[in-house]
């Protein structure tokens, strides 16, 4: 990121420093890497997150893609040419999630973990009903496995980009992603080379699961992914003080709110 990039402008914002540092080095994330997660907790996140991904996020981009806009021009054209990268960077995250299901269910799988745990009520899932973004009256009548952060979490995502700029769905995608990102890479570092090493050996259950989903969520390949997403933004003729870059302030810090929150799921 370049200096005063609008990236870079969101994760300075004033008073955002210590939600950022609470939705990215929570509790749940350090037990992680030490490897010191009970089955049920891992197993009730794990559930929450599917169901973000599979009910949640396919949602939320299926409407950023088709809110994408997308100029009648020659493919040599600058519009042609931003048009196509926005294109393949959100038709790889449409792929991406679809394999990052597929990924859920099978560590679940080989690793005996239930993915329709129930999750224990926290003082957090009665705060999202009085949330100023949680659309009054969920679309989600009947929440089955959903607890009231992950609804709440859907509706705003869904809500953003129904209801929203493309620009305030671009910074979602992007917060969440780099929340993410820096989360599990937060949790990498708690991660012993030695239980690496061992992976093979360890017996299927959460200690083995983690060993799996902690390399995959700090990767790389996944830390270019959302360096992607990042440039795209960089990109918008958009400044942070304009009426739109305060749409755009307001979409991070939710994002916040609800990415520290979601950890709880785990408690």
């Amino acid at each position: 990121m370049v200096s005063g990039s609008l990236t870079e402008a969101l994760l300075s914002l004033p008073n955002t420093s210590e939600s950022y540092k609470r939705a990215t080095q929570h509790p749940f994330l350090q037990r992680a890497g030490t490897l010191s997660l009970s089955t049920d907790s891992l197993q009730r996140w794990l559930t929450q997150d599917r169901l973000y991904a599979l009910v949640g996020y396919s949602a939320f981009l299926g409407t950023l893609i088709a809110k994408l806009p997308a100029p009648i021009v020659g493919p040599s054209s600058s519009e042609g040419i931003l048009h196509r990268r926005r294109l393949s960077v959100l038709a790889g995250a449409m792929a991406n999630i679809d394999r990052e299901v597929g990924f859920f269910e099978q560590v679940a799988k080989d690793n005996g973990l239930d993915l329709a745990a129930k999750s224990k009520p926290t003082a957090a899932q009665n705060e999202v009903d009085s949330h100023p973004q949680t659309s009054p009256g969920s679309s989600l009548v009947d929440l089955g496995l959903l607890n009231n952060i992950t609804r709440g979490y859907i509706d705003f995502m869904v809500s953003t980009a129904s209801r929203g700029t493309f620009e305030e769905g671009l910074v979602l995608l992007w917060a969440m992603e780099k929340m993410y990102l820096d989360a599990w890479t937060y949790a990498s570092k708690h991660l012993k080379s030695e239980a690496l090493s061992s992976k093979a050996n360890q017996q299927p259950g959460p200690a083995k699961a983690l060993l799996q989903l902690i390399p995959n969520w700090s990767s790389a390949e996944f830390a270019q992914f959302v360096k992607d997403i990042g440039e795209l933004i960089d990109g918008l003729d958009v400044k942070i003080d304009s009426d739109l870059g305060k749409r755009l302030q307001e979409v991070w810090i939710v994002t916040l709110w609800y990415e520290e929150r979601f950890w709880q799921a785990g408690e």
